[in-house]
């Protein structure tokens, strides 16, 4: 049983990812990983409202990869009463040493 969750930039929002696929070299963001990374989301979407522990997401509101409206439709969908956000303006200065 899970008993404290933490996502950071939680990744629910896959789109840029084959955005930066188009834009990049051969071989940046494998399409394998794009087509794996659809899968688990697809699974980790529909248990959103499961999850009843206390949950901390920390996302940058300036992300360039995974958009932050993402880790916004994620929160509300989280059943967990005990809930909160941590946004940063560009990456995760929570994180830095």
């Amino acid at each position: 049983m899970v008993e404290k969750l933490i996502l950071i930039s939680p990744a629910f929002d896959y789109r840029r990812f084959e955005e930066v696929k188009r834009k990049e070299p051969e071989g940046i963001v494998p399409k394998e990983f794009i087509d794996e990374m659809k899968k688990t989301v697809g699974l980790c979407l529909k248990d959103l409202n499961k999850i009843q522990c206390p949950v901390v997401l920390i996302h940058a509101r300036q992300d360039e990869l995974i958009p932050y409206e993402a880790s916004e439709s994620c929160f509300k969908q989280i059943a967990s009463k005990n809930k909160k956000t941590l946004p940063s303006g560009r990456g995760i200065p929570y994180l830095a040493g």
